[in-house]
């Protein structure tokens, strides 16, 4: 076969299964499904992806589109991004900057992690140092590379210290 014919039939192919898809999704009824557009407790999501996750570990990359997929979904950071591109606090209770933008002490939320065990200024510590660190391959480390140190000042409050002065520091933590 050539290679003409071959692209005629892949597009045929998905010509034919884009006009099933959107067959299937039409509905006779404008109702949800369910009675009376109650909600169903059983009720699944599935969610498809070309990409299977290389790793459940962020300081060692992953493939396209799965970092973002985890953040957020499995980890909870400092920050968030929200969906108009704000950056909201998440485990940062307050965060305060110094006057020359270089030192960012963060107190954190009470929160723990799935074990039961707390959330501690050293587990922050642990992170952001392992994120920046020279075994990680990180997707965002780059953006991250301004941390100079971090130190637990206590065991809910964290200081990141700057190399240079960051606008988008806390923007970036939000995907870490």
């Amino acid at each position: 076969m050539t290679s003409r014919g071959f692209s005629r039939i892949v597009a045929a192919t998905a010509a034919a299964t884009a006009g099933l898809l959107v067959l299937a999704g039409c509905s006779g009824s404008t109702e949800p499904a369910g009675s009376a557009g109650a909600s169903d407790p059983n009720a699944e999501i599935v969610v498809g992806s070309q990409n299977e996750p290389t790793n459940l570990d962020q300081i060692f990359g992953g493939s396209s589109g799965v970092t973002e997929v985890f953040t957020g979904n499995v980890y909870e950071g400092l920050f968030r991004i929200t969906d108009d591109a704000q950056v909201e606090p998440l485990l940062a209770a307050e965060t305060t900057v110094s006057p020359d933008g270089l030192v960012y002490t963060f107190t954190l939320e009470d929160a723990t992690f799935h074990s039961g065990k707390e959330l501690t200024a050293d587990d922050v510590k642990y992170s952001l140092e392992r994120f920046v660190g020279d075994e990680s391959i990180a997707a965002r480390k780059r953006q991250l590379s301004v941390i100079d140190t971090v130190t637990a000042v206590d065991d809910k409050t964290v200081e990141v210290t700057l190399s240079q002065p960051s606008i988008s520091f806390t923007y970036n933590l939000g995907y870490v």
